[in-house]
């Protein structure tokens, strides 16, 4: 973390992002400072775009009609209030102002949460690739998953999986691809598991180029699948992409995509929403994504 500079606060990771994806947006829509915020405005605006200070919402909604996307930035906002919220924290327990350093992100899984090791980096796009064999049984789905770190020396990445058809132990098998390797895997009695990998490399906020990683889970099963594939991309997620493949004689009679704050209605076909397969698989990508909406397809066997 750089130190303090001109006795501005000091910037950190996260704000860092938010602010240059700022001025990303003002120059790519050919805009000063003083063209957003007036002639008084400009200097805030120039230390929000160079991460020294934190900014609120209602400056970052002024983005949004230069074309910013309302879903990432707050993904962005939050993350960087957070980190505010932990330098004020460090600070109030003795910490001398400018000292804050971020914890890093864990080493190893033992003795950590699911959810202890989500917060440490973002994924900002996702591809899941998913086949199905001719008796209509998933076989296997492959992630692709793209993302960097919100704290320095990420390492652990973590995913969970089921196959709603069928409830049975060691049910799912998971292979490593590209970028990683398999840690850990916690098995559910109903078949349902959570996958721990190692990274390839050390992450860090500052990397200039995110870190991709690949991975297919294997189902041992001879039950069909319930008609309807269902993700929920996480915060900071820009993009997310899905792929069927079925195989004949067991294939859609109709299929449909869905991008829903319900999942009750996403088994409900939507008006324009029906999909003609290419090359015999269905693929869309979805983009604009709102948090806590789910995305997918669905189908009739």
């Amino acid at each position: 973390m750089p130190g303090q500079s001109g006795g501005r606060p000091q910037r950190g990771e996260a704000r860092h992002r938010l602010g240059a994806e700022l001025r990303r947006i003002r120059v790519a829509a050919g805009k000063t400072q003083r063209d957003i915020h007036g002639p008084t405005g400009s200097g805030h605006a120039s230390n929000v775009e160079n991460g020294h200070t934190q900014p609120s919402w209602d400056f970052i909604e002024k983005y949004l009609a230069c074309g910013g996307e309302a879903q990432y930035l707050r993904s962005l906002y939050e993350l960087a209030r957070a980190e505010s919220d932990e330098q004020r924290t460090e600070q109030r327990r003795g910490s001398q102002p400018g000292s804050f350093s971020p914890p890093r992100a864990p080493q190893e899984v033992a003795g950590l949460g699911f959810s202890d090791i989500r917060r440490h980096y973002l994924v900002e796009r996702r591809e899941e690739r998913y086949s199905f064999d001719a008796d209509g049984v998933g076989s296997s789905v492959t992630c692709v998953s793209t993302g960097r770190a919100t704290r320095p020396g990420g390492v652990l990445f973590c995913s969970q999986h089921s196959y709603d058809a069928d409830q049975k132990p060691d049910l799912l098998d998971v292979r490593a691809g590209d970028g990683c390797a398999v840690e850990h895997v916690d098995r559910h009695p109903t078949g349902s598991v959570r996958v721990y990998f190692r990274l390839s490399r050390r992450l860090d906020p500052g990397d200039p180029e995110p870190h991709t990683c690949s991975y297919t889970v294997d189902v041992n099963s001879s039950m069909r699948a319930r008609p309807v594939l269902l993700g929920h991309p996480g915060p900071g997620t820009k993009q997310f992409s899905l792929q069927a493949g079925f195989t004949a004689p067991s294939t859609p009679r109709r299929i449909w995509w869905f991008a829903t704050e319900d999942e009750l209605s996403a088994t409900m076909p939507g008006d324009g929403h029906e999909m003609e397969p290419a090359a015999g698989r269905y693929r869309r990508e979805f983009d604009a994504l709102v948090p806590g909406w789910c995305y997918g397809f669905a189908w009739q066997w």
